[in-house]
């Protein structure tokens, strides 16, 4: 699995993003009942990340990261550097959320993204995520 944090702007920028797999899903609908969980869909997790980039808040970011994942260890543990802090801050700040889709054994998920560097080019993505209890927790970031 590629490290989410090593070479974002590459990742999300540069490496002919948009090509993301849609065909794995049975759409984005929330399990029945209301979660008491602020990671309890895959939504609520997408804009939980998204939004801790725009504020900086790496500790929020990193409680939206699966616990053991090592694709994303350097989020969730906190060891992003200063030039990693400010591609995610900048790039993915304003992400727009797209289409959530969940697996078929309902335990997968990816929300997709749309995301403007700041010379103005859109580029597609996704966040990848796993169920872990009744929470929705991101382990890549794809292009």
């Amino acid at each position: 699995m590629r490290l989410l944090a090593a070479g974002l702007a590459c990742l999300v920028f540069a490496c002919g993003c948009g090509k993301s797999d849609s065909t794995s899903g049975s759409g984005g609908s929330p399990s029945s009942g209301p979660s008491a969980s602020k990671y309890g869909t895959p939504e609520a997790t997408a804009k939980a990340f998204f939004a801790a980039c725009a504020a900086a808040d790496w500790k929020a970011l990193g409680e939206c990261c699966a616990p053991k994942d090592e694709g994303i260890a350097e989020i969730r543990d906190g060891k992003l550097s200063a030039k990693e802090k400010e591609n995610f801050q900048k790039l993915l700040g304003a992400a727009k959320l797209g289409e959530a889709t969940k697996g078929a054994d309902g335990k997968t998920a990816a929300v997709k993204f749309t995301a403007t560097s700041p010379s103005g080019k859109q580029k597609e993505g996704s966040l990848k995520m796993v169920l872990d209890g009744s929470d929705w927790k991101v382990v890549d970031l794809e292009d």
